[in-house]
């Protein structure tokens, strides 16, 4: 086995840094699999800079016949759906909602680029695949739906993982008024949220990931 670790900044086009990365890739001999440990650390004042999306897009060549493969039961990683991909056509996992403080609802969606709902439940799985006749890439993330708000979306020749996604109306922002809104906060408890002054620089995120290159079917 080897493990290398990257550290960096993720920066605007301009140059700007925005946040640091502490990524560790793990790897071993005859294995198509890597395991990837990524950590995102906030290194500007949130009052100033925050985010709507942190997440990554990799290039794939599946080959003929693309189809996206979902894991659409967190209990069950047997349980799949599977979607014909084709041109621009795209198909996405996303958990939009998720308990917190024992108050909300479990909500997760599948569905296209075009707007078509496919299924829908209460927490998603941990993985999807891009596949077709010349191999495939398995995208791992460990305990997604509980980590929501995250977005897996697959194209024909790529794949994007959003480990935080803006799609259901979230931002990464540490303002009291944004806090007190996420977490449902009413009253004197909201009242006495609102006036705390934050500044969430500092703060860090890390997800679990698998990653794997698999040879075609037969």
């Amino acid at each position: 086995a080897a493990c290398v670790r990257l550290e960096g900044f993720y920066r605007t086009a301009a140059g700007e840094s925005l946040a640091r990365h502490i990524t560790r890739v793990e790897v071993f001999a005859g294995r198509p699999f890597a395991n990837v440990t990524h950590t995102l650390v906030v290194t500007n004042d949130t009052n100033k800079v925050w985010f709507r999306e942190v997440g990554w897009e990799l290039a794939v060549v599946p080959g003929a016949e693309a189809k996206g493969l979902f894991n659409v039961d967190r209990a069950d990683p047997s349980a799949t759906l599977i979607r014909a991909l084709s041109g621009a056509s795209s198909v996405h996992m996303l958990q939009d909602e998720q308990v917190r403080f024992g108050a909300g609802r479990n909500h997760f969606a599948v569905g296209t680029g075009s707007g078509e709902l496919l299924h829908e439940g209460g927490e998603c799985g941990d993985w999807g695949m891009l596949a077709g006749r010349e191999g495939a890439l398995f995208v791992g993330c460990d305990e997604a739906a509980r980590q929501h708000p995250k977005v897996l979306e697959l194209f024909a020749n790529r794949v994007i993982l959003k480990l935080f996604s803006g799609r259901a109306g979230e931002a990464l922002y540490f303002r009291p008024e944004a806090l007190a809104r996420k977490w449902d906060l009413k009253g004197e408890l909201a009242e006495r949220v609102l006036k705390v002054e934050t500044n969430a620089a500092g703060w860090s995120k890390t997800h679990e990931l698998l990653f794997a290159a698999l040879a075609p079917a037969g």
